[in-house]
């Protein structure tokens, strides 16, 4: 397997998790602001997969809001 295919794959995925949803995570026990940092999350986990298009951008900040809910309700890291 070719390393770059191998960081799209494995890697990419693994670092959004922590970036986008652990962080965010632990400022949340924290601080609290529960909509501010949902929001923030998902805006900027949308945007890093902007050379995709708007219409993937969209879904990407909707599927962030989504994970976001499912993680701070329930627990699950990798919503």
């Amino acid at each position: 397997m070719k390393q770059g295919l191998f960081g799209a794959i494995v890697r990419a995925p693994i670092i959004e998790e922590i970036v986008f949803r652990a962080v965010p995570f632990l400022i949340y026990q924290r601080v609290g602001n529960f909509i501010l940092l949902g929001v923030a999350s998902a805006l900027l986990y949308a945007l890093i997969h902007w050379k995709f298009g708007k219409p993937f951008m969209v879904y990407t900040f909707i599927f962030g809001l989504f994970a976001w809910f499912v993680m701070v309700n329930y627990g699950l890291l990798f919503a």
